[in-house]
């Protein structure tokens, strides 16, 4: 983390810990998903430090995990996996731009959430048209 925030100038922005914080929210936005190998006692694979959630590779809320066989579900978690450990190499290999760096990890801002209809002078120019 200390590495990102002096490559990314986050110091300017946030605290280390409250980028830590942010980060473990992303790990437990999909902590419901288990790898059933890991649950039964195997030994979890070493990927690295990243969580696998910040691919953000997430199922709609109405579907189960237990809907899918259990070889499909381990697939999933080693896309997470991947898709983590694939976003850490961008950030420290410096492919995402800092402005992308502070929406998705300082900011936690989620481009698929609705949007608020507009209020005030936007909703009366839209009506207008």
């Amino acid at each position: 983390m200390p590495t990102l925030m002096e490559m990314y100038k986050l110091d300017e922005l946030t605290t280390i810990r409250t980028l830590q914080d942010n980060v473990k929210n992303m790990f437990y936005k999909n902590s419901r998903y288990t790898d059933p190998d890991v649950s039964a006692g195997a030994r979890p694979p070493v990927v690295g430090p990243f969580p696998a959630s910040l691919g953000r590779l997430t199922l709609p809320q109405t579907l189960s995990l237990s809907l899918f066989g259990s070889a499909l579900r381990a697939q999933m978690i080693k896309v997470m996996v991947h898709k983590g450990d694939e976003e850490l190499q961008l950030l420290l290999k410096m492919h995402k731009q800092r402005h992308h760096v502070i929406t998705k990890y300082v900011v936690m801002h989620d481009p698929f959430k609705t949007k608020q209809p507009p209020s005030g002078f936007m909703a009366q120019f839209y009506a207008s048209n």
